[in-house]
């Protein structure tokens, strides 16, 4: 056998991918048994060569005996391989496969080990977003249990997964939590690991996760909404108690899982002593000992069901085949944007798709802006699909749009990767570029409908929009002949006044007896900003009156005000978990006495104020490129290396003043107000 990795003798090849071969190995100098993690390939990308990297920095930061210990990164041109301690064990995917049979006190002694682990992986602040059978080694003679893989692994406390193709999600498809997804309006954050452990061992338990299909979007639907069998009713062997915690994992929201690796160790332990103890295993209240001792803010909407229940009828009737248009009205902050992002749940089960654009208060001189990116969007979904349904959609794009493509292309590029490059070399005045567009987009648009498919069309921050844009946006709502779309736009109606262009549009709209359905969403009521932190402190409604009234009156009921403010305090320890007590609590009279300013701008503006003037003038550079943009993008402006300014964005992104998107490569500001203020 070829050798790859030079001072290491090859032993055997247990795994061979597309990405990755794995080597059973030892190293020539000591005889030290070793697995050899190699890139798949002659040349390895900088994109493999960047995920090996952070896979060894991951490991080496986490301290348990519970997680595979890394030995070398050894890299040249041609070569990159991890070389990771061997525990001499297996894969429980492995031994599964090869049918091995956990016994009940085996299965509670590894489910054990496995949750110990996690919780060092969690106490060393990083997500690890890839838990599942294959990358868990057990070695049954030694008892030996050990996590891998931290190729996809977060060290930041929360990211947002985008919607998009499956293909392009992080994590193995199978063992997922919801929120990974990108379609069930959650960010990813530590609870997404006891999703993943929850479906591992509702697998070692009885033979197979509970969603399997040839095809991905099916999975992902039994993830959101899809019901979970419980162990026990599959297999009578199995204690109801055991089934009851994996039940308990693989809750759907991230809220009604357990919210500590203690809490879940715990009711395993109390199984695994009353088996000891030849007792059967009885049911008991789950999560007695799982109050969280991190402060998370629930990421549930409140106050918004009347709101919730008008968007998902309206895409009810999108997906009989309607089309239909949605006004958002709502200051900044106010949950605008969460609101859509309630629509990614119905969309799944309808095999639709979500684009999103967001119209930029600097750049009102670039036409069909926010057209542009939610197109790109589209067009990136459809590449991720696969051949065949791209030379489908080929075929139907050239049908509908014969020569006009090139008219599409230029302001979706990325249209070539489908149709291939169309000549624009007939195109000639702007007016007349600008005109042929509008057609084709509406053209483009009604392709969806013909095929039956949803889409949805979000458009942020109208009140920026161009001129064009909104002369197109008539031009949609004004077709007939357009099928199964949904057109929301949201926009801050203080800005908008009876002289906009927005308001013209939507006057012209009505004239013309063209429906358009209009939310307007007003501040949090006292009794939710109640329950909001309620949930958040875990303590009961009365307890937290006086102090949710205290920062509703603080915060004029804006959610993103209220959320920004509550993380200021913890920050600040005015909010604590109390250890001693084992509850968490707040000093009332210094939250109240505390200097907080009337807006979420000042508040943030202190907040940024805190970061050293490097770290200040980065998050300054960031808010001119525009509010999404990528780590390469803002490297080579501000001429350091990649891995300079991700570690300032690590830090800014920890603070909440950057939201990740996808991956640590793309981040995004979290809202317009540190914009205008970094603007100014």
């Amino acid at each position: 056998m070829t050798n790859p990795v030079e001072g290491y003798q090859i032993l055997e090849q247990p795994y061979s991918g597309t990405n990755t071969i794995v080597y059973r190995a030892v190293r020539e100098a000591d005889h030290l048994p070793v697995i050899l993690k190699v890139v798949a390939g002659d040349c390895p990308t900088a994109d493999q060569l960047g995920r090996y990297r952070h896979e060894f920095e991951i490991i080496n930061i986490i301290k348990s005996n519970n997680i595979i210990g890394v030995v070398d990164l050894a890299q040249n041109q041609s070569l990159c391989s991890l070389v990771l301690e061997d525990c001499g064990g297996q894969s429980l995917a492995q031994l599964k496969k090869d049918g091995y049979d956990f016994n009940i006190p085996e299965f509670l002694s590894v489910a054990i080990k496995i949750v110990e682990g996690i919780s060092q992986i969690h106490a060393a602040s990083v997500i690890h977003k890839d838990i599942n059978p294959s990358n868990i080694i057990y070695n049954p003679k030694t008892g030996d249990l050990k996590i891998i893989d931290f190729g996809v692994s977060s060290i930041l406390p929360n990211e947002q997964t985008d919607i998009g193709s499956p293909t392009l999600l992080q994590g193995t498809l199978a063992y997922i939590a919801p929120e990974q997804t990108g379609r069930m309006n959650r960010s990813v954050d530590y609870r997404a690991d006891f999703y993943s452990l929850g479906i591992t061992l509702y697998e070692l338990l009885v033979g197979n996760p509970p969603f399997q299909s040839e095809k991905p979007l099916e999975i992902i639907h039994g993830h959101i909404a899809g019901q979970v069998p419980p162990p026990h009713e599959l297999d009578g062997k199995i204690p109801q108690a055991i089934s009851d915690i994996v039940m308990k994992l693989v809750a759907k929201t991230a809220e009604d899982r357990y919210q500590g690796s203690w809490g879940i160790k715990a009711d395993l332990n109390k199984c695994l002593e009353q088996y000891n103890q030849k007792q059967p295993i009885a049911i008991f209240p789950l999560g007695e000992h799982d109050l969280p001792d991190r402060f998370e803010i629930p990421q549930k909407l409140y106050g918004r069901l009347d709101e919730v229940q008008k968007i998902l009828s309206l895409f009810d009737s999108v997906s009989a085949g309607k089309s239909e248009c949605l006004l958002i009205a709502g200051y900044s902050g106010i949950g605008k944007t969460s609101l859509v992002r309630e629509v990614y749940k119905p969309l799944t089960r309808e095999r639709g798709y979500f684009v999103s654009g967001k119209f930029d208060q600097f750049q009102k001189d670039k036409p069909f802006s926010a057209f542009s990116i939610a197109f790109s969007q589209l067009v990136t979904q459809i590449l991720s699909e696969g051949q065949k349904s791209i030379d489908q959609w080929k075929q139907d794009i050239v049908a509908n749009l014969g020569d006009n493509i090139a008219v599409l292309a230029e302001l979706i590029p990325d249209i070539k990767h489908i149709t291939g490059d169309r000549s624009v070399a007939s195109l000639v005045e702007s007016e007349y570029i600008q005109s042929r567009f509008q057609i084709t987009i509406q053209k483009f648009i009604k392709i969806f409908g013909h095929k039956g498919i949803p889409l949805v069309i979000f458009l942020d921050d109208l009140q920026w929009a161009d001129s064009a844009s909104l002369s197109l946006m008539q031009l949609i709502l004004s077709d007939e002949a357009i099928e199964s779309l949904l057109l929301i736009g949201a926009y801050r109606d203080n800005e908008v006044g009876g002289s906009h262009a927005l308001t013209h549009l939507v006057d012209e709209l009505k004239e013309d007896n063209i429906a358009i359905q209009e939310l307007k969403l007003d501040k949090l009521p006292d009794s939710e900003v109640q329950n909001l932190i309620s949930d958040a402190l875990y303590r009961s409604a009365d307890e937290v009156d006086e102090l949710a009234r205290l920062i509703s009156d603080k915060t004029g009921g804006n959610p993103f005000f209220i959320e920004q403010l509550l993380k200021n305090l913890y920050s600040d320890k005015l909010i604590f978990f109390d250890r001693v007590r084992g509850t968490w609590d707040w000093n009332f009279e210094k939250i109240r006495l505390a200097d907080i300013g009337d807006n979420v701008v000042d508040l943030i503006s202190c907040k940024i104020r805190i970061f050293p003037q490097q770290t200040q003038e980065v998050l300054f550079v960031c808010a001119c490129v525009g509010n999404v943009f990528s780590l390469n993008v803002l490297s080579k402006i501000i001429e350091s290396t990649p891995k300079e300014i991700e570690t300032i964005l690590r830090t800014l992104s920890v603070s909440g003043l950057l939201i990740p998107i996808g991956d640590s490569i793309n981040l995004e500001l979290p809202n317009e107000e540190l914009e205008k203020r970094m603007a100014q």
